[in-house]
C-alpha cells in the first residue's frame, strides 16, 4: 500500500522545506533543463548522488577551473580536498531509500558567504555590481540566492535536489538512463529584492549551467565505465563497504536516521536494502474495472 506523501518523505521533509524557505516567499519556479543520457543503470546515479569520495578525482578539471584565479582553492567544491571526513559536512540516511548530503556546515553562517564560493561565471561581475548598487547592505543575501545551495537531497528512487537544481533520472533500459537537470528561478511577488529578482535569476541561471556541463559529464562517463565493469564475469560483487564496521563512524540519531562522515557509503548500503525490499514484496494491487 502506498503511504501518504508526508509519511513517505519522513525526515526528508525538513531539508526540502529549508531548501525552499531560503527563497523569497518560500517558492521557486521550475524552468528549462539540461538533458543528458548515459549507457548505465539508473542506480549508478543514485549511488553517486551523496558520494563524497569521488569528487576530487572525478571532478578535478571542474575544481581547477573554478579555482584557476585563486591563490588558495576555496571556490566550488574545494572543501572536498584534503580530508573530507574531517570536515563538518556529513551524509544522513532518512529511511525508505532517502538520503542527504549536507555541505552547509562547511560554509560560514553570514550573508554573502555562499556567493563567495561561486567560481567565475559569464556576466557575474556586472550583475553583482548592479545588485550591490541597488540593494546596498542587503545585496549579500540577494547574491546568496544566485549561488548554489550546498545540499544534495535525494528522494528514492529517482529525484535529487542538488544545489538549485531538481534532477530526475529515468531508466530507459537496464543499461540506459535519461538524466534531466531542471533549473529553478526565484519568484519575488512581494518585491523583497526591490526589482533585482531578474538580475539575481540571470546570475543564478549561469551558475546552474556549470555543474551539468562540467560536472555531470564526468559522472556520466564514470557510470558508463562502471556499467562495463558490471558486465565482467570475474567478480560478481559490487563493493559498498566504505566505513562499514568502524566503531562510532555511523551514528543512529534520536529520530532513527543514520549520520556518517562525508565519504561513508552507508546510504548506498541502506538504499539497496530498500530496493531489495521493494523488489521482493508481494504487491497489493486492486485493478479497477
Amino acid at each position: 500500500d502506498a503511504p501518504s506523501l508526508p509519511d513517505y518523505l519522513g525526515a526528508a521533509k525538513q531539508p526540502i522545506n529549508e531548501w525552499l524557505d531560503r527563497n523569497p516567499g518560500g517558492r521557486v519556479q521550475v524552468t528549462e533543463a539540461s538533458r543528458l543520457k548515459f549507457k548505465g543503470n539508473w542506480k549508478l546515479a543514485y549511488d553517486n548522488s551523496a558520494d563524497g569520495y569521488h569528487v576530487v578525482f572525478s571532478h578535478r578539471s571542474l575544481l581547477e577551473m573554478e579555482n584557476r584565479k585563486e591563490p588558495d582553492p576555496t571556490k566550488g567544491m574545494s572543501f572536498y580536498m584534503g580530508k573530507p571526513d574531517e570536515a563538518p559536512m556529513y551524509v544522513q540516511y532518512f529511511g525508505r531509500g532517502h538520503h542527504f548530503k549536507d555541505k552547509r556546515p562547511n560554509v560560514e553562517k553570514r550573508p554573502g558567504a555562499l556567493w563567495e564560493l561561486e567560481g567565475i561565471q559569464p556576466g557575474m561581475e556586472s550583475y553583482a555590481r548592479m545588485i550591490r548598487a541597488k540593494l546596498g547592505d542587503k545585496a549579500a543575501r540577494a547574491l546568496d540566492l544566485a549561488a548554489s545551495q550546498p545540499v544534495n537531497i535525494n528522494i528514492f528512487p529517482n529525484l535529487s535536489i542538488l544545489g538549485n537544481h531538481i534532477q530526475v533520472f529515468q531508466p530507459l533500459a537496464v543499461d540506459e538512463t535519461d538524466s534531466t537537470w531542471y533549473a529553478t528561478a526565484i519568484v519575488d511577488d512581494a518585491d523583497e529584492l526591490e526589482g533585482m529578482a531578474g538580475a539575481v535569476n540571470a546570475i543564478r541561471m549561469r551558475t546552474q549551467e556549470s555543474f551539468p556541463n562540467f560536472g555531470e559529464v564526468d559522472d556520466a562517463a564514470n557510470f558508463e565505465e562502471i556499467q562495463k565493469g558490471l558486465a565482467a564475469c570475474e567478480d560478481e560483487w559490487v563493493y559498498m563497504h566504505r566505513g562499514l564496521g568502524i566503531p562510532g563512524r555511523v551514528r543512529e540519531l534520536p529520530d532513527g536516521t543514520l549520520k556518517a562522515p562525508a565519504t561513508d557509503e552507508v546510504f548506498m548500503r541502506e538504499h539497496m536494502k530498500e530496493w531489495k525490499r521493494l523488489m521482493t514484496t508481494r504487491p497489493n494491487i486492486v485493478l479497477a474495472r
